[in-house]
Parts: structure tokens; sequence; C-alpha cells
């Protein structure tokens, strides 16, 4: 069972290694409460920072990394030893776009800038 918002794993009933399960939640709380993404994307970066965030761009089919075929409009984010984690936005959604310098909206399964500086 998953939370409903933003999709996290729940805890079951005398579940093993609930550690593992804590600490995936902890590691997406972390990444979505930064609310700040580094750059839309078509490829994913060769030497990524653990937890920077990234939304997927549209994809060139035969240029883009197999891992974000269908990931379109996904918010990305890399966890060392634990590669790359994926987070489909929600209608509302709010990202600051860092190399962009611009605050983003989701919506209508679409990022649509709302301000730029």
């Amino acid at each position: 069972m998953k939370t409903s918002h933003m999709l996290i794993d729940l805890l079951s009933v005398n579940q093993a290694q609930k550690e593992i399960t804590v600490n995936e939640a902890f590691l997406r709380f972390d990444s979505l409460l930064n609310t700040g993404a580094e750059n839309f994307i078509s490829n994913l970066p060769d030497d990524p920072l653990n937890g920077t965030l990234y939304i997927v761009h549209a994809i060139i089919e035969d240029t883009a990394d197999v891992l974000l075929h269908g990931m379109e409009k996904s918010i990305v984010y890399y966890v060392s030893g634990k590669g790359w984690n994926f987070i489909q936005p929600r209608e509302g959604c709010m990202l600051w776009v860092i190399q962009e310098k611009g605050l983003y909206v989701f919506h209508d399964s679409s990022w649509v800038v709302l301000l730029k500086v």
C-alpha cells in the first residue's frame, strides 16, 4: 500500500527490514521538499549529484537513455548506491527550475512556466 499523494510505500504488519522502506521514504521526502530542479533533461547526467532533481523533457527515441523511455515529464533524482528514482508529478506540483530561472507548475499533463526572472 502507498500514500495517495507522494506514493510512498507504507509499512506493513510484521514487515522485515522496515529500515529500507523508511529510508527510501526519507530520500523521497528530502528530494521533493527541496522544490528546486536543476533543469529539464533528455538524457541522464553522466556524473549526477546525490539528490539533485531533474525534470524529464521530451525524449528523442534514438539518443535517450533507456531508463527515460515512457518517463516524459516525470521528476527524476539520483541516490548514491540505489540509482535513479522517478516521481510522477500530480496536478499542481510546482518546482523552481534552476537553469531556466523559472517557477513551473504541472498542469494538464505538462510543465507550464508561471514566472521567469
